[in-house]
């Protein structure tokens, strides 16, 4: 329509293209409400007058983003010793995608702020978890490094397993010990 002209306002943020025309862009504040109104200048030419439509509002919320906090739990543990458990503080409903090394698969727990791992191999793994809030809103991948230290390996032991009464006396045992970067030798 020629001659119209929109007339927008922003609250909670701050209108950054569009000027008086039929669309706007929005670069939005913090979270919380914010609102879009806006309404319409046209000049009757008949009457000589200015006319205004009714405005309209559209109400918008700001919902946040999740924080990037850090994973709690053993970053450094050993090898298939018991569970570990590793918990992201993020937001009420929020779902979480956990991977371990990129792989999110066999995690128990997954979907949820609190995961279970069994390290079963020795070596450095990438833990990471993405947080995605009950509004859709998605946080950044949060990540950290877990060291998985080698279980030690034993031989069996060695020594006299039967004795006499008579020779109880100096009997000598031994175990090796091995990691298992030394039994892959």
């Amino acid at each position: 329509m020629n001659g119209v002209v929109y007339d927008w306002s922003v609250t909670g943020g701050s209108q950054v293209s569009g000027d008086s025309s039929f669309q706007i862009g929005v670069n939005w504040g913090s979270a919380g409400a914010g609102a879009v109104r806006m309404f319409q200048k046209a000049y009757d030419k008949v009457n000589n007058k200015v006319c205004l439509s009714n405005p309209v509002v559209l109400n918008v919320i700001i919902n946040p983003i999740p924080k990037k906090v850090p994973i709690v739990g053993q970053m450094e543990v050993c090898q298939q010793a018991d569970t570990v458990i590793y918990v992201l503080a993020g937001f009420a409903g929020s779902t979480y995608e956990w991977s371990i090394n990129g792989n999110s698969s066999n995690i128990l727990g997954q979907g949820t702020n609190q995961i279970a791992v069994f390290w079963n191999n020795a070596g450095t793994y990438l833990l990471a978890v993405k947080e995605t809030t009950s509004t859709g809103c998605i946080g950044v991948i949060i990540d950290t490094t877990v060291l998985v230290n080698p279980k030690p390996f034993t031989t069996a032991i060695t020594g006299p397993s039967v004795i006499c009464v008579e020779d109880l006396l100096g009997k000598n045992y031994a175990c090796l010990l091995y990691t298992s970067d030394a039994a892959d030798e």
